[in-house]
């Protein structure tokens, strides 16, 4: 498979994964991706934005259709760029572009699910709690996130509902 069409596929399936799941991607697939890799992405990503404006919008994302994805999966734009639009601007900026195409493979090995648990679990205290979520996202200086989202996120993940993700929860 060409790095253009891997990068074409990771995007389309994004939608797929919860909104957890797409958060830990984010996390991981940030430590482990390579300059390279970024670098490929980017290419992408510049060669997609006909407008230069720093977005892809639907017409701009519907170009880069290749016939082997449109065999394989059966496209909705709007979907797509709902799922990947998490500051709800209705396009992809870059940084949303990069979340969604990173290969999905880099939660694989336990090692890899371990080394993704322990960045969450960010007072270390064994499971990831609504606090480490808002203590880790506001360390980097992020946009504070609604405490609902956080409870939302935790939900979707929380299999036995104590409030917290055990490591058991999170494989």
């Amino acid at each position: 498979m060409s790095v253009r069409l891997s990068i074409q596929k990771n995007l389309v399936e994004h939608q797929m994964y919860s909104d957890f799941q797409k958060i830990v991607l984010s996390i991981v697939a940030g430590l482990q991706t390579s300059e390279d890799q970024l670098a490929t992405i980017q290419a992408e990503f510049i060669r997609l934005d006909r407008d230069k404006n720093g977005t892809l919008n639907r017409e701009e994302l519907s170009h880069m259709t290749s016939g082997q994805l449109c065999e394989t999966y059966d496209l909705n734009w709007e979907e797509i760029i709902t799922s990947c639009d998490y500051n709800g601007d209705g396009v992809i900026d870059f940084e949303e572009f990069i979340t969604a195409c990173v290969d999905k493979k880099v939660l694989k090995s336990h090692e890899d699910v371990r080394k993704a648990f322990n960045v969450l679990d960010y007072n270390k205290d064994g499971v990831i709690s609504l606090e480490d979520f808002d203590d880790l996202f506001n360390s980097y200086g992020g946009a504070v996130i609604d405490a609902q989202m956080w409870e939302d996120l935790l939900a979707e993940a929380d299999t036995n509902d104590d409030g917290m993700i055990s490591f058991v929860e999170f494989k």
